[in-house]
């Protein structure tokens, strides 16, 4: 049984959140609108008390818990980085974005047993070095994020799928 009722109130607890990032064009709104769509799709039938076979329950289950978790990360940069400054937080979406990327990665190699000490010492620098650049401590660079790709690269072999990749093939899966 899928749990809508505790998913419905987390929407509607964060649904103010969630529209300003929205409505204005947020990347990291884009991040999460897969998650959001299928999500929705799965309460809609819910509601409509259509038959939800086992493998959409799968899909509800864990996509509900990591928008749980990608939301409430994505709140802590907006509400204590950035303390609720709007523009703050739009002008450093792409390294909130990478930053969640890069968690999202590390739990897809933990899952496969590749998450080695190594690429554990190599994605920690990168994280440390976004946090930095969040605090103020560093400027964004686009040569940073090359550099980010070119260890990913190293690390990480080619098809190695994201939740939210597979959450954008289900979308399309679902055509919704």
């Amino acid at each position: 049984m899928i749990n809508i009722q505790d998913y419905k109130a987390y929407m509607k607890g964060n649904y103010n959140f969630i529209e300003l990032l929205r409505e204005n064009n947020s990347l990291v709104y884009d991040r999460i609108r897969d998650l959001i769509k299928v999500l929705g799709y799965i309460e809609f039938q819910y509601d409509q008390n259509k038959p939800i076979d086992e493998e959409l329950k799968v899909i509800f289950e864990v996509g509900f818990s990591f928008f749980h978790e990608q939301l409430e990360e994505i709140k802590i940069y907006y509400n204590t980085y950035f303390k609720r400054d709007l523009s703050k937080f739009l002008q450093h979406e792409l390294l909130i974005n990478y930053a969640l990327y890069l968690s999202d990665l590390i739990e897809v190699l933990k899952e496969k047993n590749m998450y080695k000490e190594e690429i554990r010492v190599a994605f920690g620098e990168i994280l440390e070095d976004i946090e930095k650049t969040l605090r103020g401590e560093k400027k964004e660079t686009i040569k940073a994020f090359n550099r980010y790709n070119e260890i990913i690269e190293t690390f990480v072999p080619v098809g190695t799928l994201t939740t939210l990749e597979i959450f954008a093939m289900i979308v399309e899966e679902l055509q919704i």
